[in-house]
């Protein structure tokens, strides 16, 4: 949450890369890659997708394993199926990195056919993985993207839900 709260504070004002009376955009250029990061996330709130792309490859190339699965997302916002290869790869760089984020666009990646075949357990195993830590942002995200798979019948047969629903959603 701490990350959000900052995006927040940092897309909310005037000044985009000044919060709590850091400037996040000096401390970027200078190399910090924590700041590049915040950045990154702060533009790709204000849709500056450019800008993301710069200070997440930045922020990535440095250590910061979410700077990587920024760069995922930002592949899935096309439509084709090379965007989804490489976001896949990207979102696999920042599991491998340590990325609960990463974890949750990856998940998202392998439950959608553009980046192959669908790999709906594995989806659903990185997802539980990511929601299970509260103290990370991507909780929130990770619980979300569940409900939505849960919703569409994902995962219904693992959890013995077809009696309830007096159906196999998968046959």
């Amino acid at each position: 949450m701490k990350s959000m709260l900052l995006a927040l504070v940092l897309i909310s004002g005037m000044g985009l890369a000044e919060a709590f009376g850091i400037d996040y955009e000096a401390r970027a250029k200078a190399g910090d890659s924590a700041a590049q990061y915040y950045l990154a996330e702060a533009l790709l709130g204000q849709r500056d997708y450019a800008g993301a792309e710069y200070w997440a490859r930045r922020a990535a190339e440095q250590g910061q394993a979410d700077g990587w699965a920024i760069l995922a997302e930002l592949r899935m916002r096309s439509e084709d199926v090379s965007g989804y290869t490489q976001a896949k790869a990207l979102a696999e760089k920042a599991v491998a990195n340590g990325s609960d984020r990463g974890k949750v666009v990856l998940g998202k990646v392998l439950a959608n056919t553009l980046s192959g075949s669908a790999d709906y357990q594995g989806a659903l195993r990185l997802l539980k993985e990511a929601a299970s830590d509260m103290e990370n942002d991507a909780a929130v995200d990770a619980q979300l993207a569940l409900g939505m798979m849960y919703a569409a019948g994902v995962g219904l047969v693992a959890y013995g839900l077809c009696g309830i629903l007096g159906r196999n959603p998968f046959s």
